[in-house]
């Protein structure tokens, strides 16, 4: 569409009849506004690609967060008391739950 419409003015001189102002001038312009819009949407396009990938890589640390402040991994002698394993209550902290009183 675009193309057919530079081809046109192109073909068209002084179609605005002000000083300064020419079809080629004109052509000119929407040629590098379809430049700028098809670049803009390929960065669009990658980054929504990387936000997809980033969010996907945030469940998957939520979810090994999640398995960490379960206490499933904990082997540790505790020296607290009540006893809290360390990587547990950062886990949850970083999850953003409240902490164990």
């Amino acid at each position: 569409m675009t193309d057919d419409l530079v081809k046109r003015l192109r073909e068209v001189k002084d179609w605005w009849r002000e000083p300064g102002r020419t079809a080629e001038q004109a052509a000119d312009r929407i040629e590098k506004l379809s430049r700028l819009f098809d670049i803009t949407v390929n960065l669009n396009s990658d980054l929504t690609e990387k936000i997809r990938q980033q969010k996907d890589r945030i469940e998957k640390l939520e979810a090994t967060l999640r398995e960490i402040a379960s206490g499933k991994y904990s082997n540790v002698v505790f020296t607290t008391y009540p006893p809290q394993d360390p990587a547990v209550v950062k886990a949850r902290l970083a999850l953003g739950e409240k902490k164990d009183d």
